[in-house]
């Protein structure tokens, strides 16, 4: 579990994962140098249950980094992938490693979530209409389990249906794929599991929720144009990843994923009337080539909130 300056929400999310009633576990909590109380917070549950690893950094390097930090200390058979904000729902560990002892052939199980909004105040299955997740070819197991067979490398970077927490994986799978890439401030997740669904990882999800994920001001997904910015990296070390393994094919799906990124930040930049950061965007935007679907939302965006507000009621772009 990576964390950074929550402090304040560290005690119910730590809470939901160690009163799992399958106990077999060590919660490696790591502090990407926090700024605020973190470290007092960890020292209390500590004292409370030996269970939990505090790995703290002097320098805050982000997400991906503080991940792959933590991995190296866990040398558990299976991994199972926490943040900080994200509330496990009961006996979703136990029915998760259970799976993974049955199907041998499953290599990553994931599941539903539900997403819950502070911001918007809104609460919903994330599942529900996800185009990404409709285009996975998958053959039902039984129980509310799916076993993916194809459209995971494309799905996934349609709409990335994957959170992170609610994952539990085999060791050498993770090591096989090479893990997170450390040098991804966000989007990790999104880049890691593409990669192993490129390298011939074997997906499996319950289709059920298995947390609670909850968005505040704070959070990172909430900031503005940050998460989209660090998306265009995690773009970039996927164009090498097709590079590297001459997956040509996949280059199309990966450009479309890129445009919407831009598109994303056309439309931050053009609510906020920051005409500067719209052509500067756009203009970056071309250095693989012209978009339609781009150059409509640098038109629009140029006019302002007014237009924007109009494209997106009107479902334009």
């Amino acid at each position: 579990m990576p964390t950074y300056n929550r402090a304040h929400l560290l005690p119910p999310v730590v809470e939901s994962i160690l009163s799992q009633d399958f106990r077999d576990l060590e919660l490696v909590i790591v502090d990407d140098g926090s700024t605020d109380n973190t470290a007092e917070v960890v020292q209390e549950i500590q004292a409370r249950d030996p269970r939990v690893r505090y790995v703290w950094l002097p320098q805050n390097r982000g997400v991906g980094f503080a991940r792959d930090a933590g991995l190296r200390y866990a040398p558990g058979r299976y991994i199972a992938l926490a943040d900080s904000d994200d509330l496990w729902m009961p006996g979703r560990l136990r029915e998760q490693v259970a799976i993974l002892e049955k199907h041998l052939e499953i290599d990553i199980l994931f599941g539903d979530w539900w997403d819950i909004n502070h911001v918007k105040g809104t609460r919903r299955r994330a599942f529900e209409g996800s185009p990404g997740l409709q285009e996975v070819e998958a053959r039902p197991l039984g129980n509310g389990l799916f076993l993916g067979e194809r459209g995971l490398e494309t799905g996934i970077l349609k709409s990335n249906f994957i959170q992170l927490a609610t994952v539990v994986l085999r060791q050498e799978m993770y090591n096989r794929v090479g893990g997170v890439k450390a040098n991804l401030r966000m989007s990790e997740d999104l880049e890691f599991c593409w990669r192993a669904a490129v390298l011939g990882a074997r997906f499996a999800y319950l289709d059920r929720p298995l947390i609670e994920r909850h968005v505040y001001k704070d959070s990172i997904t909430a900031q503005g144009d940050r998460s989209w910015l660090e998306r265009l990296a995690a773009v970039e070390a996927m164009y090498g990843t097709c590079r590297q393994l001459g997956r040509r094919d996949l280059v199309p799906h990966v450009r479309a994923t890129e445009v919407r990124t831009y598109c994303n930040l056309l439309r931050i930049y053009g609510e906020q009337g920051e005409r500067g950061r719209v052509l500067r965007t756009y203009f970056w935007s071309l250095r693989r080539g012209f978009s339609l679907r781009a150059t409509k939302w640098f038109l629009v965006a140029l006019l302002g909130p007014g237009a924007l507000a109009w494209a997106v009621r009107e479902g334009k772009g």
